[in-house]
């Protein structure tokens, strides 16, 4: 079952074999979705200084966390990567956990 492998902590689906993946897009795809693998999230990952308006960049992330400088967000896709640039955002390329 798909939802088996939901990790509601870092909002992502986890396998443990590339056969788990495969069987799940199958699934996903009879279903009438479009499935779009993601190996490394830092395509997906902005920040905005801590003190910057946000309330655009949030309505398109998944996730995001705090530092003491800056907010990061985890982007829901490209296009909002793209838009929040757009907004005044940077690429962040660091590690973070959400």
């Amino acid at each position: 079952m798909l939802s088996d492998h939901y990790n509601r902590k870092t909002y992502m689906f986890e396998f443990k074999s590339v056969g788990e993946k495969n069987q799940s897009i199958r699934l996903l795809e009879r279903n009438g979705f479009d499935a779009y693998p993601i190996e490394a999230l830092k395509d997906y990952m902005i920040k905005l200084d801590k003190f910057s308006k946000y309330a655009p960049v949030l309505r398109n992330s998944v996730a995001f966390t705090e530092t003491p400088k800056e907010r990061i967000f985890l982007m829901k896709d490209l296009a909002a990567v793209e838009e929040a640039l757009e907004f005044g955002a940077d690429v962040y390329e660091d590690d973070v956990a959400f």
